[in-house]
């Protein structure tokens, strides 16, 4: 075995020794992670312990929001968020260069998210509404 030979075999046993700790360390992180996220979520048995923090945040969520207090002024942001949203409709819709096949597609899919939008306003509401 010439010099030259057993240099390319020792490299070769470097890189495929760096590739196999690369591999070996990218799978044992990952399988840490799970295991790190059962206990910040529901999963593995943890679902009582994740309940009682879930309801501790909408505790201090309601106390910050005070929406008994507000209710009428949060209303009021709500309506008046549902015309800005529907004058940015408007807008896009004039704004349509219908000579650009891509460009009005982006325009239109705006419009989808605006449209969306005044959806999860309606929920806003009826969730104000009912506190």
């Amino acid at each position: 075995m010439t010099q030259q030979e057993s240099i390319s075999i020792f490299i070769s046993l470097v890189i495929f020794g760096l590739c196999f700790y690369f591999l070996f360390s990218i799978v044992n992180r990952v399988k840490r992670e799970g295991m790190e996220n059962a206990s910040k979520t529901g999963v593995s048995g943890d679902a009582a312990n994740y309940a009682i923090g879930l309801k501790q945040n909408v505790t201090k969520t309601q106390d910050t929001l005070l929406v008994k207090k507000y209710r009428k002024d949060y209303e009021n942001v709500i309506i008046d968020m549902e015309d800005y949203v529907n004058n940015m409709m408007l807008q896009t819709v004039l704004s349509i260069d219908y000579t650009n096949e891509s460009s009005a597609m982006e325009k239109l899919k705006t419009l989808n998210v605006l449209q969306e939008s005044k959806q999860s306003l309606i929920s806003t509401m009826k969730f104000v509404d009912s506190q």
